[in-house]
């Protein structure tokens, strides 16, 4: 049985986590958002479903950056959203990676358990192959993920404040 402190870790883990998957949806919200301005002028619904018909975000990611090269100015473009499209592919790369992995602990010298975290599964082979199971860069604490909130959410600013700045006429009311 879990010890009340352990619980309670467990629980702020479990808090952080949730936190970290609520900022990247609001990521993924306000790269539809800047899809919907660069599409300015199309049909609102035509936009909703091809943004949503496409399911990889990293496919998505690769849409935005194409159609933001023929959009914006080639200055806008280099200086602004370049390195938010790199910030993009990292983050999504984050999220993926916590995203599918699962609840951990392990026993350390003398039989002490270590503080949950995320990481990859032991039954994923793959992850044993790619040597993931052993390199802490795949293991995502309860300190690790606020911080990857955080990552998120000042992502979230960048991104609104983008479109604003290039798009001020940009707003979504609907989807259908």
């Amino acid at each position: 049985m879990e010890s009340e402190s352990s619980q309670i870790d467990l629980a702020y883990l479990f808090q952080t986590f949730g936190r970290a998957l609520a900022y990247w949806s609001s990521v993924e919200h306000r790269c539809y958002v800047f899809y919907y301005a660069l599409m300015s002028g199309a049909n609102p619904h035509l936009i909703s479903v091809n943004w949503h018909s496409i399911q990889s975000f990293d496919n998505k990611i690769t849409l935005l950056d194409r159609c933001a090269t023929l959009a914006i100015s080639p200055a806008a473009y280099t200086d602004g959203w370049c390195p938010l499209v790199k910030r993009l592919r990292s983050a999504s790369n984050e999220r993926n990676i916590i995203a599918h992995s699962s609840i951990m602990s392990r026993v350390l010298e003398g039989g002490i358990p270590s503080p949950w975290y995320f990481g990859p599964s032991i039954l994923d082979a793959t992850a044993k192959i790619r040597g993931r199971l052993e390199n802490s860069n795949y293991e995502y604490s309860a300190e690790r993920l606020s911080g990857l909130a955080e990552k998120f959410e000042i992502l979230v600013g960048d991104l609104v404040s983008f479109t604003e700045v290039h798009f001020p006429q940009a707003r979504v009311d609907f989807a259908y």
